[in-house]
């Protein structure tokens, strides 16, 4: 999942929007029974739509390509959880690595939390395997990679040639030739690297022998890279780097996780830093949150405005089948929507906030 695949369904608004949630399994025996689960939940999902008075006409096309989708839906690699999104005229799925309580949720919007809340403890990021032959770009989230064919990538060296032109003076170094040519294909894969990532905030990590490494960073600056792998990563395939690359992405996620409550504990009380629902609820629906924190387990039934930060907390409430009805989760889905970030934290790193931002004015 990348963001812009999480915020086309964050951003949909419509009624019916229909969510489901269902525990799926990556290994036999327990896979076993994961297409009876999902197939119980859509026929939970018809009666709970008729139930809320949608039209039968709506409800046989919501539920006609459900069942389709369960019909093609490859069991055999599935995650430990499925999320599935259905309204006029799309349906969208996402597999997550962690366990999801199983709901049938129907209201204006998706219910997104679980992608968010892993999107944020499941980091997004770029990996860069450089070779003197062909370049790779991979996305990736957690430890799954793709590589990604455009904007470039992947990107072949022509002249890749250690051996200078006929007539080249004859006084250098063949050495020094080759040398200048992989630091003129390196250049050009950081320039390319630098336009594809633009202003995106997901880390770049970079793969590749340590000479080509020391070439990319002469272009691309120290700053640009948030962690490496050092060696021929040519033949690797997308698991092979995931599983070499993991320890790296965990270092670099647990020192943000370190930075951003460290700055927000700086500017907590300040104009630059809020804490308390109510108050981050109001900061979110003004745009004004760059960072979002959350403790995880952090849950309040009620309602949300999001245009005006207006918070009604419900007491003793609990998740319904019509619009999501925890607050937390809509202003979580507000900061993403308005282009800030989302940190969640275990319980009690906050200091008693259990949410809290740090703002950008």
């Amino acid at each position: 999942m990348t963001h812009e695949d999480l915020k086309r369904i964050q951003s949909y608004r419509g009624y019916p929007a229909l969510s489901l949630r269902v525990r799926t399994h990556r290994r036999m025996p327990e896979a076993q029974q994961d297409p009876t689960r999902l197939k119980n939940l859509i026929r939970h999902a018809e009666k709970v739509m008729l139930e809320r008075e949608i039209s039968s006409a709506v409800v046989h096309d919501y539920i006609s390509r459900l069942d389709l989708f369960h019909r093609q839906l490859d069991w055999r690699y599935l995650d430990e959880g499925l999320c599935v999104f259905v309204a006029a005229g799309r349906l969208a799925w996402v597999m997550l690595p962690e366990p999801v309580e199983e709901t049938v949720v129907v209201g204006e919007t998706f219910l997104t939390r679980d992608l968010v809340r892993v999107a944020s403890r499941t980091p997004r990021y770029h990996l860069l395997v450089l070779s003197e032959q062909t370049t790779r770009w991979f996305q990736g989230w957690g430890r799954r990679l793709s590589e990604e064919t455009g904007h470039g990538f992947p990107m072949e060296n022509h002249e890749d040639s250690h051996d200078p032109p006929e007539g080249f003076n004859k006084g250098v170094d063949p050495k020094s030739y080759a040398n200048e040519r992989s630091k003129v294909f390196m250049r050009r894969v950081a320039e390319t690297a630098r336009a594809h990532i633009n202003n995106e905030q997901a880390p770049l990590f970079v793969a590749g022998v340590d000479r080509l490494q020391a070439l990319y960073r002469e272009t691309a600056g120290e700053d640009a890279i948030s962690g490496s792998l050092s060696g021929n990563f040519d033949e690797h395939s997308p698991h092979e780097l995931a599983e070499a690359l993991s320890p790296e992405v965990e270092r670099w996620q647990q020192a943000r996780r370190r930075t951003v409550l460290e700055r927000f504990q700086e500017v907590k009380g300040t104009r630059n830093g809020v804490a308390g629902l109510r108050e981050v609820g109001e900061a979110a629906a003004m745009a004004r949150v760059d960072t979002l924190l959350v403790e995880s387990p952090f849950s309040v039934s009620g309602s949300y405005d999001r245009e005006t930060g207006r918070v009604v907390t419900v007491a003793n409430g609990g998740e319904s089948d019509m619009a999501p009805d925890d607050v937390v989760d809509e202003i979580v889905e507000t900061v993403m929507e308005r282009g800030g970030n989302v940190v969640f934290y275990q319980d009690g790193r906050l200091a008693g906030a259990s949410i809290g931002a740090i703002l950008r004015y």
